[in-house]
């Protein structure tokens, strides 16, 4: 079963969109239109019923977003994917946050988002830098390349593309990450879900190319 909490100004057209999903309209911030922290009670009433948390893609960025993030991710029993916005609220939220976390959550971070909202260094290279990231934040990383967990151990994906390198192809790695983690261990499903991600946009690719090719595409 799959919740998607919206703020409340645009629960109709969410809820059109999606013939699949539970749409759920909860206060918003005024002046942003993002989920407000008085969203928080009815949030964690719905976390309850799952086993696994998607944060971030579409979320936007204010102090409600942050206190949403601090106080669910902080509170939650299951397993944690953190994205997009929720990235961005992370660095604004205290050093050690993540380890304090029930179970270690899985980040999908792009580069950019590594480097600004991280603080990360490629320096070392890809492979490297989210190795020593997880082992020293204790998290897993499910970038669209490596995955890396807190004990060292590390994937390298080769499937994939530079046709996934557009608007809303972390959101759909997101919502693979989040499905495999509703059926596996994060052992197996963060490296499987970096893998049918990218082999999904190497079939999309094959039919429209990669420069005409969408993640609606990819998702299909």
């Amino acid at each position: 079963l799959v919740h998607l909490a919206v703020p409340r100004g645009i629960y109709t057209i969410a809820a059109v969109k999606n013939d699949e999903a539970m749409v759920h309209p909860l206060p918003a911030e005024e002046a942003e239109g993002t989920i407000a922290a008085a969203a928080l009670p009815r949030l964690q009433g719905l976390a309850e019923r799952c086993d696994v948390l998607a944060i971030g893609p579409g979320l936007g960025r204010s102090g409600g977003v942050i206190e949403v993030v601090r106080s669910l991710a902080g509170s939650f029993q299951g397993q944690i994917v953190l994205d997009a916005d929720a990235l961005w609220a992370l660095a604004r939220l205290e050093d050690g946050f993540l380890a304090r976390l029930k179970r270690p959550a899985v980040l999908t971070p792009h580069e950019g988002e590594f480097k600004s909202h991280l603080g990360g260094s490629l320096s070392c290279g890809r492979e490297e830098a989210a190795r020593s990231y997880a082992a020293e934040k204790r998290c897993v990383m499910g970038a669209n390349t490596v995955a890396a967990f807190p004990d060292g151990t590390t994937y390298v994906n080769h499937s994939g593309n530079p046709g996934l390198a557009r608007g809303g192809s972390g959101d759909a790695l997101t919502g693979i990450m989040g499905a495999m983690l509703c059926q596996f261990p994060p052992e197996k499903a963060v490296p499987l879900a970096v893998y049918l991600h990218g082999l999904a946009g190497d079939l999309a690719a094959g039919e429209r190319g990669e420069y005409g090719m969408t993640i609606t595409d990819v998702i299909e």
